[in-house]
């Protein structure tokens, strides 16, 4: 097992290109621009084989551990600011409003605004005849959520 950096969490027996491999690929998620971005003769090569490396691949998980912990801290730092703007009798009334609704915002309290509709298209229908279309569209009757304008392509 490698030995870690009490203070960082990074392993210790990184050289300098290492390092900066494995910030750039946590950074970025490419190994060959990590790579270059390190000073690697050959990137597209060396960046493959530096992500079997189990040093390198304990400094990529290490790395994100830190990342996500920052992350934890500032959304705690966030909310907590906000809990305390909406429980502020001295702030205004929408004030205290608008904190409650981004509070509302990050846990996911509201249903979003816009919804994505999704169209499948098949060949199916373009394989069949114009006497089976008409066939198959006067068995399916008329679509409940159609308002009568709506045409199917």
């Amino acid at each position: 097992m490698s030995k870690t950096d009490p203070n960082t969490g990074n392993p210790k027996n990184l050289n300098w290109r290492q390092s900066k491999f494995v910030a750039e690929f946590v950074e970025h998620g490419n190994a060959t621009q990590a790579a270059q971005a390190a000073g690697y003769s050959h990137p597209k090569q060396q960046g493959s084989r530096l992500l079997t490396h189990v040093d390198v691949k304990a400094g990529i998980e290490a790395h994100k551990r830190q990342l996500m912990a920052r992350a934890v801290d500032k959304h705690d730092w966030l909310m907590e600011r906000l809990e305390r703007e909406a429980l502020d009798p001295e702030n205004t009334d929408a004030s205290r409003v608008r904190s409650l609704e981004l509070i509302g915002k990050v846990i996911g309290a509201f249903a979003p605004e816009k919804q994505q509709i999704e169209t499948v298209s098949s060949g199916f229908f373009a394989d069949l005849s114009p006497e089976e279309s008409d066939a198959l569209e006067e068995s399916m009757g008329e679509f409940p959520f159609t308002d009568g304008n709506t045409t199917i392509n």
